[in-house]
């Protein structure tokens, strides 16, 4: 995922003719990149729309930044589930 910044900033060419007081405070603009993950309906290139106050329910996209030092990895030829 690419940042592209918060929605309260200011306009991004990708929300062009949405109405910014739809969207908390607490939003923020990602690009799909190629290295995401994300098999599906989601593509590269698409823009998100990411509320970081929203509690994360049951089939919701998350998106986190996975490091090293974070603890988590996901063994090679593993595949994580989709819901």
């Amino acid at each position: 995922m690419n940042y592209l910044g918060p929605l309260c900033a200011g306009m991004h060419p990708a929300m062009e003719g949405l109405n910014l007081k739809h969207f908390r405070a607490s939003c923020y603009l990602v690009e799909v990149s190629d290295e995401a993950g994300v098999n599906g309906p989601i593509m590269e290139g698409d823009q998100l729309v990411v509320d970081e106050a929203r509690p994360v329910r049951h089939a919701d996209l998350v998106v986190a930044e996975l490091t090293a030092s974070s603890g988590f990895s996901v063994p090679a030829g593993s595949a994580v589930p989709n819901g």
